[in-house]
């Protein structure tokens, strides 16, 4: 730290070369530790689309859905069978 006297009195400075020598070391430091952390070495199965040659199409399905009133109670079928 050096002291300035002047006219307005005894100031203070900061030298900053030391702490600005400090982060670019630290950055070299990171740029070089870098590479090192690239998961190059790990595969991973890549899912493949379904061939579409050998896809059959689902059988299409029917379903009833019947609702019948019977005096105070209704009465559900499904596929002509009652559901209680």
């Amino acid at each position: 730290m050096s002291m300035m006297v002047g006219s307005r009195g005894p100031r203070a400075e900061m030298n900053v070369t030391p702490f600005v020598d400090v982060l670019l070391v630290l950055i070299i430091i990171f740029m070089l530790i870098q590479p090192r952390t690239d998961p190059r070495g790990m595969r991973a199965e890549v899912p493949q689309p379904p061939d579409h040659d050998q896809h059959q199409p689902t059988p299409e399905t029917t379903v009833v859905l019947e609702i019948t009133q019977s005096g105070d109670e209704s009465v559900l079928h499904l596929n002509r069978e009652a559901v209680p």
